[in-house]
């Protein structure tokens, strides 16, 4: 979350407490918080994160 915090500011942890509702795995959260960032490059650099994190 702190990676999402760096490109949407504040609203991070809410944003991923309401995405993370639904129970879905973290690709799905991650693709459906993404297009809060507004930057076309930082989301993507959100998501290739987000991404690595999974494989772990």
């Amino acid at each position: 979350m702190t990676k999402l915090a760096r490109h949407i500011g504040h609203i991070a942890a809410h944003l991923v407490r309401r995405a993370a509702q639904s129970g879905d795995d973290l690709e799905v959260i991650a693709r459906r918080v993404a297009p809060e960032i507004d930057n076309e490059r930082e989301q993507r650099m959100f998501l290739e994160a987000c991404w690595r994190i999974g494989k772990h």
